[in-house]
């Protein structure tokens, strides 16, 4: 357990500009790293990130939320500063 990395979600679901926090400094050392993505309303994806050229690639396995939306599988560009990860895109 201690080689996947916890990431906080500010919200219930991540979308351009939502913000990730994770659970350590210097969290993605490794070229793939894989990872728990705890969101506010207490419901959880995993998931794994990955190094890109200009930062990081967050991809999420399909999740139910805590409300019963079901949310599909999805690829997100992060972008890091100061500790935070902003979700910059959604890539194809």
């Amino acid at each position: 357990m201690d080689d996947i990395v916890v990431l906080h979600a500010n919200n219930t679901h991540l979308y351009p500009g939502a913000q990730l926090q994770a659970d350590r400094e210097e969290p993605f050392l490794a070229i793939h790293t894989d990872v728990v993505v705890l969101f506010t309303d207490h419901s959880r994806a995993e998931g794994a990130v990955r190094r890109s050229s200009d930062g990081f690639v967050l991809q999420v396995d399909r999740y139910v939320t805590d409300a019963g939306s079901h949310l599909a599988a999805k690829t997100w560009s992060l972008t890091p500063h100061d500790g935070i990860f902003t979700i910059s895109g959604r890539l194809v």
